[in-house]
């Protein structure tokens, strides 16, 4: 038998209101489990568990009254929790544009892979951005 809570829960994860782990914290914290119980069953510390309610109250998920938690009845109150994005923060750009005489492009092709950037810096008396420039300009850099 599917208690009242769970049909919400199910209907908050459908709405990605909440994610996988918030559900099964959800589900077990509203069934009256103990927060050490929670922490036991879903592996985590005890204090992560209190870290995840409180966020949980925080986005509005959770309603709390005294000492008691309990679901929010209105899902439009709930903020939603950002997704990180996969890939790179920024895009780096399909050209670079930096000026390479031919005696720092033979160096850099001699020497780059084999010495640091204050070491490139030092040799050819351009700026460590330009020296990063200048590989990336190359495709020298593999350090990312």
């Amino acid at each position: 038998m599917k208690t009242d809570y769970s049909n919400e829960l199910g209907k908050l994860r459908a709405g990605n209101l909440i994610t996988r782990r918030e559900h099964i914290l959800l589900e077990l914290l509203l069934a009256g489990n103990s927060k050490e119980e929670i922490a036991r069953v879903m592996g985590i510390q005890h204090d992560g568990v209190l870290k995840r309610i409180s966020k949980l109250l925080a986005r509005g998920v959770l309603v709390k009254s005294g000492e008691e938690v309990s679901l929010t009845a209105d899902h439009s109150t709930i903020v939603v929790k950002k997704r990180k994005q996969g890939g790179p923060r920024h895009q780096a750009p399909e050209t670079i544009n930096i000026a390479i005489s031919e005696d720092e492009r033979s160096w850099m092709l001699a020497n780059y892979d084999s010495c640091n950037r204050p070491a490139a810096v030092k040799a050819l008396g351009r700026s460590k951005y330009d020296i990063n420039m200048m590989a990336a300009a190359m495709g020298l850099d593999r350090r990312g």
